[in-house]
């Protein structure tokens, strides 16, 4: 019961932030604003990629640095597995079951959507799934030397709320600030998936995206290498 009440409430908790940012842009479109980029329809259908988009790629704030606060990560390092595959697979099943019923949900609504930017839609997913996972790693190993790691996520993912395309699209920034998002890691947790879905990039900028969000993965994932790797060489098995 546990389990299936947190995996619902935080599907409940992105809906709702959801609705709440689609009925805000909506006003501010029945004003005249941003007409030429998004009519209603558009924008809903933005943020409903968006609000999934939440769902599928983000992982549980503090989880890792837990463990090691705690000391449990001992026993992990103990286990025939790679700790990391462990967390990067756990949620696995609850990201499939979301995917699944947003793909019905399109087909409910009618939305049509050609094979080929279906497929590079989810590929997207998985690149912005991917890029998130490493620099989650990198922030919560942090965790060896410092006794609260919230800040650090908290400062990442306000910069992502700004430069990812959740709160404004990137499109109704300022040209210098959409131009400068365009180049980092945060437009994949949310405004390159729902501008593939909407079809709005041609394949090749699709390609050249998904190319662009790996290489910050492996950016990403050589840091959290450095800092694990710094970390456990220093860690104490019973805790912090």
């Amino acid at each position: 019961m546990e389990y299936r009440v947190d995996f619902i409430w935080r599907i409940a908790g992105s809906i709702i932030n959801t609705l709440v940012l689609m009925a805000f842009w909506t006003s501010i479109l029945s004003s005249g604003l941003g007409n030429k980029n998004y009519t209603v329809y558009t924008l809903s259908i933005y943020y409903l990629v968006i609000g999934f988009t939440n769902i599928f790629v983000s992982f549980q704030g503090q989880q890792a640095a837990h463990e090691i606060w705690d000391g449990s990560l001992s026993a992990e390092l103990m286990k025939p597995y790679n700790f990391f595959v462990k967390y990067f697979l756990r949620p696995f099943p609850e990201r499939l079951i979301a995917l699944l019923v947003f793909i019905v949900f399109l087909k409910i609504i009618n939305f049509s959507l050609d094979p080929v930017t279906f497929i590079l839609w989810i590929l997207t997913l998985f690149a912005g799934l991917i890029l998130y996972f490493f620099s989650f790693l990198a922030i919560n190993g942090l965790a060896f030397w410092f006794s609260r790691v919230h800040g650090f996520g908290a400062l990442f993912l306000n910069l992502g709320g700004l430069l990812s395309g959740y709160l404004i699209p990137l499109d109704m920034l300022p040209l210098a600030w959409a131009n400068f998002a365009k180049y980092l890691p945060f437009q994949f947790l949310a405004y390159v998936p729902a501008k593939t879905l909407l079809g709005e990039y041609s394949n090749w900028q699709i390609t050249q995206r998904i190319i662009l969000a790996l290489a910050w993965a492996a950016f990403f994932a050589l840091i959290a290498r450095i800092v694990w790797n710094k970390g456990l060489r220093s860690y104490d098995s019973s805790g912090r």
